[in-house]
């Protein structure tokens, strides 16, 4: 019962933090809807406000835990458009140089997402970026 409360709460959590990052009025709060996807085992939750999307880790696989993703943790923020195409600023974590931001852009295809972008690759001793990697996202929405 605790659990279920606590991830309530985050729901409401992260229906007002879309509302507020998509610049979106209370009172429009019906143009939102919320969806589940899997993303490399993580359960996220996908916030569509308007033409705002925000995903965030409703339930991160146990390996991104010691890298602080938590329930909440807010993984892209961006834009979808009317011909299916998304575009904004992903992340990557990391334990020891802590959060990292970078643009991503793809499609939205039925009952999934892809978007791609250079993730940055820090060192861990001075956390400056090294080098860039390919990185895919993908989205699976679930049943």
């Amino acid at each position: 019962m605790e659990e279920k409360l606590i991830r309530s709460l985050a729901g409401l959590a992260l229906s007002a933090l879309a509302l507020w990052a998509a610049g979106t009025a209370p009172a429009r709060a019906s143009n939102c809807a919320m969806e589940s996807y899997n993303h490399n085992g993580s359960v996220m939750e996908v916030i569509w406000c308007d033409n705002g999307v925000n995903i965030a880790y409703d339930r991160p696989r146990q390996s991104l835990l010691k890298h602080g993703v938590r329930p909440g943790t807010i993984l892209f923020e961006g834009q979808a458009y009317a011909n299916d195409t998304i575009s904004g600023t992903a992340r990557v974590f990391n334990r020891v140089c802590g959060v990292a931001t970078y643009p991503v852009s793809g499609n939205i295809h039925p009952g999934r997402i892809v978007m791609y972008g250079q993730a940055p690759v820090r060192d861990t001793s001075t956390c400056a970026i090294k080098r860039y990697r390919d990185d895919t996202l993908v989205f699976d929405l679930m049943p």
